[in-house]
Formats: structure tokens, C-alpha cells, sequence
């Protein structure tokens, strides 16, 4: 549980009712779903979807019979987001090339709610650069703030909070002022 994980609950707490979908994008296999129900009472009938690569998928779905988990299912097919009540991104979307905004806007029916956490947004331009993640290198979107919010509201969403990440930073090597200090998460309501 991260200090960032508490305005995720404060709004959960009120989002979540007897047959809520919820969409959690890059969500591992299930870390979210097993970390908040010690803090939220689930409603009945709840389906909480993980969408994340298929080994990932994998671990979930065994996780899942060893935890007792009826609730959480897996899936590796964005477009599954469809008929969503609510997509939850924490510590994902800077990993995921296409802009959430732009995937939402392809679905047949939207999620009325979007709760976006531990993302690195700058106020410039969005750029790209490399994380190490250990064995590896991989590409890293770090996207311009006002951007990222334009393009939630050019497909129907106003921003209903927005708050800093403090405990997540991202150090840019030979480009220091391309630094994000701070990531942010935001909550996201479909207009109706």
C-alpha cells in the first residue's frame, strides 16, 4: 500500500456498487484487487478485470484459485475495457504506447469512470525515454500534462480531482531538466 493509493480508495469507496466492472489496466496479477479489499468492502457480483501480458495473465489465474478470488479475472486484450464502469491505470500507462484517451475513444461504450495513478506527466511536450527495469531496457512515455487531459475531455470526460504521486519520481540521465519530480493521478467522469 502506497501513501498514492489512498485518494485511488477515498474515490473507489463511492464508485463501487453490486455489479461494478472494473477494468485494471497493467494491474499485474491482481496486486490492486488483493491490497484494497483489506480496506473496501466489495460489493456483491463485483468483476475485477486485469488486463496485462499473457505470462502475467498466467500467474493471476493460478493466484486466483489459490486466493479464493471469484471476482478477478484476467485478460491481455485491451478492447476488453468495453462496457467498463470504471478502468483503473496505477504505474501503467507510462509503459503503454497508444494514450489511454485514444483507446477509450475507439470503445462502443465508455467507462462513465477513469481513476489514473502513479503516472509521470511533465509540462512541456511528451517525449520518450528508456527504463530499466533490471534485465532490460524498455521505452518509457512520459506524457505532457495538458495534453493528457485534453485528450480525456475531447472524448466526452471532465477531470473531477487531480493529485501529486510524491513518492514516485523519474531521474532522466544527461537531460535533468526532462526530470519528473513528481507523478500524478487524476480521476476522470464520463460526461453525461
Amino acid at each position: 500500500m502506497w501513501l498514492s493509493d489512498y485518494p485511488v480508495l477515498f474515490w473507489m469507496k463511492s464508485l463501487l456498487r453490486e455489479n461494478t466492472k472494473v477494468f485494471d489496466l497493467g494491474g499485474g496479477p491482481g496486486i490492486t484487487f488483493f491490497v484494497f479489499r483489506k480496506y473496501l468492502v466489495y460489493p456483491k457480483s463485483l468483476v475485477w478485470k486485469v488486463c496485462d501480458v499473457p505470462a502475467v495473465v498466467q500467474r493471476g489465474t493460478d493466484l486466483t484459485k489459490s486466493e479464493r478470488a471469484e471476482e478477478l479475472c484476467f485478460t491481455s486484450n485491451i478492447e476488453d475495457a468495453d462496457g467498463a464502469d470504471l478502468v483503473l491505470a496505477s504505474g501503467s500507462l507510462q509503459f503503454i504506447e497508444t494514450p489511454l484517451s485514444l483507446t477509450l475513444s475507439k470503445l462502443t461504450s465508455k467507462p462513465p469512470h477513469v481513476l489514473i495513478n502513479r503516472t509521470p506527466l511533465c509540462d512541456g511536450t511528451s517525449f520518450t525515454t528508456l527504463n530499466n527495469i533490471g534485465k532490460a531496457f524498455c521505452p518509457y512515455q512520459i506524457r505532457s500534462k495538458e495534453e493528457f487531459v485534453r485528450g480525456f475531455e475531447s472524448i466526452g470526460y471532465s477531470l473531477a480531482d487531480l493529485w501529486e504521486t510524491p513518492e514516485f519520481s523519474c531521474y532522466i540521465p544527461f537531460h535533468p531538466e526532462r526530470s519528473v519530480k513528481v507523478y500524478s493521478g487524476m480521476y476522470f467522469r464520463l460526461d453525461k
